[in-house]
């Protein structure tokens, strides 16, 4: 989302929802929507960024985040909060996705 070359673990649960999405066929969006944004959707529903049905409710449910923040802690090994490029390639080389929807998700707004 800021495009600083590393994701946090907000910017990854995204990524692993988007990949998912993907994987069933589901068409990437060009912009990443406010829906998947956490804190635009926190703050049109006035609480926390994981959140439930209803509009302004981020897209990535309670049991992806948890998922993604477990796969989250085990690539973040220095713990400072963020994954490189590097870091991820392989988590996201093992969706078996082509290169270019990867790269879609990487660069089309994370």
């Amino acid at each position: 989302m800021d495009r600083d070359g590393a994701l946090n673990a907000d910017e990854f649960a995204i990524a692993l929802f988007l990949t998912e999405k993907a994987k069933f066929g589901l068409t990437l969006p060009t912009v990443l929507p406010d829906s998947l944004r956490p804190s635009r959707a926190a703050a049109s529903i006035g609480g926390g960024a994981v959140g439930g049905a209803g509009a302004g409710a981020w897209l990535v449910t309670p049991i992806e985040k948890n998922e993604a923040d477990r796969i989250f802690a085990t690539l973040d090994y220095q713990r400072v909060g963020l994954v490189s490029g590097a870091q991820l390639a392989p988590t996201m080389q093992a969706s078996g996705l082509p290169q270019g929807v990867l790269g879609q998700i990487w660069y089309g707004g994370l």
